[in-house]
């Protein structure tokens, strides 16, 4: 793996470098300070373990946001794939809860060959997510699944 040399170029692209940025452009500048500076305090969790950004995008906040294209309201920046690293084919602007559900510590669970993440299981059994873990944890998976009983 080679390191990318990065390159101060400056664009005119409409997306204030100064003053109050642009979302897209607050995405682009954490996502670069999170692989490529070993002083951030995310670097231990992107940068340190491997994850890149590609060329294109390290080199060119308007290559970037060609890409990308505007941030839709209540998303950030999202790896679909968090093996791999910022790309166009890995990235989406995606809302909190796609985000959280796409933690590589969620727990998907099988249940008559269906899988799901426990807080989906959770969600379609009007459980919260508590309830329906206790449940998994004590129960018969045979049962995992039966409405709750009211009292």
């Amino acid at each position: 793996m080679t390191k990318i040399e990065i390159r101060r170029t400056n664009y005119k692209h409409g997306y204030s470098p100064r003053g109050t940025r642009a979302p897209e452009y607050r995405a682009w500048m954490a996502m670069k300070r999170r692989c490529l500076t070993p002083s951030c305090g995310s670097y231990v969790h992107y940068g340190a373990k491997g994850v890149t950004i590609c060329e294109r995008w390290v080199l060119s906040f308007v290559a970037f946001l060609e890409d990308m294209g505007p941030r839709p309201e209540g998303t950030t920046l999202d790896r679909i794939r968090n093996a791999e690293g910022y790309s166009p084919s890995n990235c989406r602007w995606a809302t909190t809860t796609q985000q959280q559900r796409n933690r590589t510590n969620n727990r998907p669970i099988t249940i008559n060959g269906i899988t799901r993440l426990l807080v989906e299981w959770a969600e379609q059994t009007n459980m919260s997510v508590q309830a329906f873990r206790k449940r998994v944890s004590t129960w018969p998976e045979s049962r995992w699944l039966e409405p709750r009983k009211r009292t």
